[in-house]
Parts: C-alpha cells; structure tokens; sequence
C-alpha cells in the first residue's frame, strides 16, 4: 500500500528501471541493451523485481501519444492518480533534479529554480509527505581544499535552498576528484575527525 515516487527531468524511467533491475540481476543495463544477457534471465529478473515499492514518473522512451511538460502540478496529478487508481500511498517523493523542474512562467533560470524549491516544498507539505530534491553543486565545490562536500549555499542557480530546505546531504566521490595512490586506490578523507 506504499510507494516511494521517484520524478525524474534527467533521464528515462526506462533506463533508471532498467539500470535498477539490471544491477540486482547481476549484470549491466549495458549488457542488456546491447542483448548480452540471456533473455531468459532477463525475464526471471524483471518477474522477480518487478514489485519494486518504486514507481518511476518522467519520460518514457514507450510511445503512448503525446505527454504534457511535467510541471510540478503534473506531478501532482500524477500523483494523484497513483493513489486513486493502485491504492499506493507515497511515503517520499523524490525530484530528479531541481534545476531541470520546469517552470513556464519563469523569467529567467534563477526564478525557474526559486519558484522549484518553493513549489516542492508547499507540494510536500500539501501532501504531508517528505520530498527529496536532487541539486547540481556549483563548480566552486570542485575549488574546495580538503573537503568537496557541497553545502546548501552551493546549490547552483539558487540561494531559496538556504531559506527553504530543511536538511541537505551532500556527495562527494573522491575518487572522481582526487588523485589515486600508487595502487590506483583514492586517498583517505578526513572528515570531522574521521578517515573515509
């Protein structure tokens, strides 16, 4: 009866699907699209996953007519129909990602983004449910010294995440960042007094 709503502007349900399945599968979307693996295996996979507490919402690379621009009130809708027609209640939302939300009413990328936050944030409240925002960083993380973990005011586009988020995780992978050792390994990272 619940369900974890995962929005996407960055790609295709199917392929974030497929990429999920796969993994849990034992090989590679790669290997999958490209017909490397066994199309009985496939078939096992997706019947034995195919109960994921995940429903994906965005764009679909299956043709079904012409979709609408997934505004933030579309995603409501959208919404709205998985509750009244499957019975999910969602117990978290997530955007993927905020500055790709769009907003026609917007004037430029910074109020596009703004309006976003805020949006999310009253649709969340509305919904009485959590919603979790993917954000690009600024470049200036990747000018950090010692520490590249974004912080809210890196939030690229937009300064509304410091007044309107109410927590922030931040990525970072060092081993995109920093230089490896000699055994191709990347460095030990000190944070708050630990090593990473």
């Amino acid at each position: 009866t619940e369900v974890v709503i995962y929005a996407t502007w960055e790609g295709t349900v199917d392929a974030i699907y497929a990429a999920i399945v796969a993994a849990q599968g034992g090989y590679s979307s790669t290997d999958y699209y490209w017909g490397r693996v066994d199309v009985d295996r496939v078939k096992r996979n997706m019947v034995q996953h195919g109960a994921m507490p995940i429903m994906m919402v965005g764009f679909s690379t299956i043709p079904r007519g012409r979709a609408p621009i997934m505004t933030l009130d579309v995603l409501l809708q959208a919404i709205e129909s998985v509750q009244e027609d499957f019975g999910l209640h969602p117990t978290l939302v997530c955007l993927d990602y905020l500055q790709l939300i769009p907003q026609p009413s917007a004037a430029s990328r910074v109020e596009q983004v703004s309006d976003a936050i805020i949006g999310a944030k009253m649709l969340g409240m509305q919904m009485d449910v959590p919603f979790v925002l993917g954000a690009q960083a600024s470049r200036e993380v990747d000018g950090y010294r010692n520490v590249k973990l974004p912080a809210m005011s890196d939030v690229q586009w937009s300064s509304q995440a410091e007044q309107h988020a109410d927590k922030i995780f931040g990525l970072w992978r060092p081993a995109l960042t920093e230089e490896l050792d000699a055994s191709g390994q990347p460095p030990l990272v000190k944070i708050a007094g630990h090593n990473y």
